[in-house]
């Protein structure tokens, strides 16, 4: 069987990284800038600060405020050159991770269903024993972050891991559908329509530089067309440390399409507010709110709503992709952090 786990920003702040937007901007502000353009960015981040929630609807939303393509050009490269450092200063040597660490996420990535609540797991097991060989499992993982801390963690070298300890299961891909800090790093938005100045939607260099699809099309690296294949094939689907954001919109709608008509299960693993002691019972109603989430930005018709509901499951507060040596990672992180900042 395959599956399939998309990972978002929420997987490096699972494991001690200072990676949130509200961290970048913080980093960002401190950096010197002689150029005016750039300051007036940086000073429209303090006074407009709920404009900026999401980084890259905020820079759609901050075309209307430019004049040109050189004045784009200028925004676009500063944004991206400064997040590529901040990215960069937090990677750390993988030789420093435990095995633990690295077993623990073996299994958390074979074995998702183990974080559901007891009727969901049955379900997504059930599934899993009809297949011919149900212990045979193929990993492929969709991340969205420009870091390599899966690469670290899971000693990843760009070529399939056989499992230890588990015959016939495999993980066979880490796609990085935005690039890496260091390469290939796509930051932008889902479509024209999220890009403010009207001009600007019409420009076609702007366009194959900010709107996400367009860019992945024009370098031909064709790693998108492996992802939304991979998204296809999968058997079980999991979402992990994203906020299902507008910008990629495309993505949600793909897996969506693929629960809808082909079917598979998709299981959404939500970080939200603790529920309070005997409150177990106002669960539903959170699980609900998720999966309504996920429908109304997947696009899902009326007609298949219901079908495609029933193939959803919920993982809330769960201690998947948490690891015994947290406190010693984020020993490591701050370290690189600190060294970086002295050079």
């Amino acid at each position: 069987m395959n599956i399939t786990f998309l990972i978002g920003n929420g997987f490096d702040l699972n494991i001690g990284k200072k990676t949130s937007y509200y961290d970048f901007y913080k980093y960002y502000k401190a950096q010197p800038s002689e150029n005016e353009i750039i300051r007036r960015l940086k000073n429209d981040l303090i006074i407009n600060y709920e404009n900026w929630s999401d980084l890259e609807l905020g820079l759609g939303e901050y075309t209307e405020n430019l004049k040109d393509l050189t004045e784009f050009d200028t925004v676009f490269n500063d944004i991206r050159s400064n997040l590529s450092d901040f990215i960069k200063k937090q990677e750390y040597d993988s030789n420093e991770i435990s095995i633990n660490t690295t077993s623990k996420c073996y299994e958390d990535l074979l074995h998702p269903e183990i974080y559901l609540v007891r009727g969901d797991r049955s379900s997504v097991e059930r599934a899993r024993l009809s297949f011919i060989s149900p212990n045979n499992t193929t990993i492929n993982i969709i991340t969205f972050n420009y870091s390599k801390s899966l690469e670290q963690i899971l000693k990843y070298e760009n070529k399939p891991i056989d499992i230890v300890n588990h015959p016939g299961c495999k993980i066979q891909n880490i796609y990085h559908i935005h690039g890496f800090y260091n390469e290939r790093m796509i930051l932008g938005v889902n479509d024209a329509s999220q890009i403010k100045n009207e001009k600007f939607k019409i420009n076609a260099e702007i366009a194959e530089t900010l709107i996400k699809q367009e860019l992945n099309k024009n370098l031909k690296h064709l790693i998108d067309q492996e992802c939304i294949e991979t998204i296809e094939r999968s058997d079980i689907i999991c979402l992990f440390g994203l906020s299902m954001g507008e910008t990629d919109k495309i993505w949600w709608e793909y897996i969506g399409k693929k629960i809808a008509k082909t079917g598979g299960h998709l299981i959404l693993f939500h970080k939200g507010k603790e529920l309070a002691e005997n409150m177990d019972i106002f669960f539903p109603r959170e699980e609900r709110k998720i999966k309504n989430t996920f429908i109304k930005k997947a696009n899902i018709s009326n007609e298949e709503i219901e079908k495609v509901s029933n193939r959803i499951y919920i993982g809330y507060n769960t201690d998947i992709f948490k690891f015994d040596d947290q406190e010693k990672m984020n020993e490591l992180i701050l370290s690189e952090i600190m060294n970086s900042t002295s050079i």
